[in-house]
């Protein structure tokens, strides 16, 4: 008989973020981004029924960029912004979902372990988003991720900006993964 153990995530583990060839991915991946903003999300945990889910297994690219670990995380990597370069939205700190699913890094965890200039909550992305794109040339989203739809939203929404004040606002949506893949 096969016994099934979760993955739980331990403070030990959450230092990966801190690991030096991390940092000098995400430090190649701004110079290949350029005046742009890339937005690079997480694997999402996949339910196999009732209160099931399917082992997580994290999106290689998301990992080969930040280390982090956890699902339904964004990654976003702003070279243009002055001290925020390399942000995190993840998901919050919450205690009893910790004693199901395992430790949470959560914001305070996403800077401290995973050397993130700057992290949110999940729920702040779209919002974030909206303040981020005024000012690039470009959007790097993989097409069809969920994020990609959030950042369609937020271009629609920010056409006046281009309009009435001439602000610069991406025009186009390109695939980081190329760019991962040369890396």
């Amino acid at each position: 008989m096969r016994i099934f153990r979760p993955v739980v995530f331990h403070r030990e583990v959450s230092s990966l973020g801190m690991n030096p060839s991390f940092a000098q991915r995400r430090t190649q991946f701004l110079d290949a981004v350029g005046s742009g903003i890339a937005v690079v999300p997480a694997g999402h945990e996949v339910t196999r029924n009732a209160d099931n889910d399917y082992p997580f297994r994290q999106d290689s690219d998301f990992w080969f960029l930040t280390g982090f670990g956890e699902p339904e995380s964004i990654a976003v990597f702003d070279p243009t912004h002055a001290s925020e370069q390399f942000v995190l939205f993840v998901r919050p700190r919450d205690r009893d979902l910790e004693i199901w699913n395992g430790y949470r890094a959560g914001v305070k965890g996403a800077i401290d372990d995973f050397a993130a200039d700057a992290a949110y909550p999940l729920s702040e992305f779209a919002d974030e988003m909206r303040r981020r794109l005024v000012g690039n040339d470009a959007v790097f989203v993989r097409p069809g991720s969920t994020p990609e739809s959030d950042v369609r939203k937020a271009l629609d929404g920010l056409g006046f900006f281009n309009e009435r004040f001439g602000y610069p606002v991406p025009s186009t949506m390109t695939d980081p993964t190329p760019m991962i893949a040369d890396m």
